[in-house]
């Protein structure tokens, strides 16, 4: 359950409930505030005993929640365009116990006297309940910063630029990064128009260097089913076979299992095989998991004709087609794929 829907619960529920009942419950919640948090707890409470607040307004609700958390991301982004400019920067300092010879640890290690890193990890955090209040036009731009934006570090030693995967991987910054990934992507699929989806999407797929993400992990990450998700798949395969490189033919060979059909798999590789000839590897092994040799064969000898632009691929084509003929008994067309 998100926070929007936890809050609407929460309200809905607080609605209907008479004014001692609210009492009631207010005195039992306060007797499990820890020590700690007990002057915190009591400050809150009186912010609200002389506010006059139309609390029976459900859209006055959600705009109050809504400008707490634009507030609090305005107030970040001031600080990371001042990281981005170089107007704050970690400062380089070399190891004095580093030896190249017997590796021991790294070069040079980082301070953060201007608590880069914590402004950093807040960032993502704010990503996060940007997911988590549906607030996903405000996630997306903050994570498109985010992972635009170069960290530098100055020293006596000429100093060094970072990516936010970088300091994550170097372990100056600590967050779980492939989850703040996904929901950059979750951000970006809500967050644009139908259209405007596949860009936004492959972007950030292509800039995190993930490891992990993929479409699917997004339907799952999801608190509810993506809308439009089949109008989009038509879009994202379109998209990803007209871009060339190993990440969108990962993608691709993805979206084609997810849409609806059994047709689409031979239809795209048919339709990108100059930039992803690799399709037609995945419709003969779809062949030849289903025991179809007869369809193999079939596929197998178009995919040969018309990939030209990837021998590997082609070779391993023509392999895949002669079990297929030799299953058949088609000797003399196995020995054609062998020349």
């Amino acid at each position: 359950m998100n926070f929007t829907e936890f809050i609407r619960k929460t309200d809905k529920i607080a609605e209907s409930m008479p004014p001692e009942n609210l009492a009631a419950f207010l005195h039992d919640y306060a007797r499990s505030v820890p020590e700690c948090k007990r002057e915190e707890f009591l400050k809150r409470l009186l912010s609200f005993s002389d506010k006059s607040v139309d609390w029976n307004n459900a859209g006055r609700r959600e705009a109050f929640d809504k400008e707490q958390l634009e507030a609090a991301i305005e107030k970040n982004m001031e600080r990371l365009e001042q990281i981005n400019d170089e107007e704050m920067m970690l400062q380089e300092v070399l190891n004095e116990e580093y030896d190249d010879w017997y590796d021991n640890g790294e070069e040079f290690f980082y301070e953060d006297p201007e608590n880069i890193c914590g402004v950093l990890e807040e960032s993502v955090k704010l990503v996060h309940e940007c997911v988590d209040r549906e607030q996903y036009q405000e996630g997306y731009d903050l994570a498109d910063f985010l992972m635009t934006m170069v960290i530098c570090a100055e020293g006596d030693y000429g100093g060094t630029d970072f990516s936010l995967r970088e300091l994550v991987n170097q372990k100056i910054v600590v967050f779980d990064y492939e989850e703040f990934v996904q929901e950059a992507l979750l951000s970006a699929y809500w967050g644009n128009s139908l259209e405007e989806k596949p860009e936004a999407l492959y972007w950030i797929f292509e800039n995190s260097s993930s490891e992990k993400a993929t479409l699917e992990l997004i339907m799952q990450k999801s608190w509810k089913e993506l809308e439009l998700f089949q109008e989009f798949l038509g879009l994202w395969i379109d998209y990803l076979g007209n871009v060339s490189g190993k990440m969108a033919g990962k993608l691709l060979q993805e979206a084609v299992l997810l849409a609806e059909g059994p047709d689409v798999l031979l239809a795209a590789a048919r339709k990108y095989v100059n930039h992803h000839p690799k399709l037609y590897l995945q419709a003969l092994e779809q062949c030849k998991a289903c025991g179809q040799p007869e369809k193999g064969l079939e596929i197998g000898k178009e995919a040969i004709s018309r990939i030209v632009t990837d021998r590997q691929v082609r070779s391993q084509a023509a392999l895949i087609t002669a079990e297929f003929a030799l299953q058949l008994h088609h000797q003399e067309e196995a020995e054609n794929c062998w020349l």
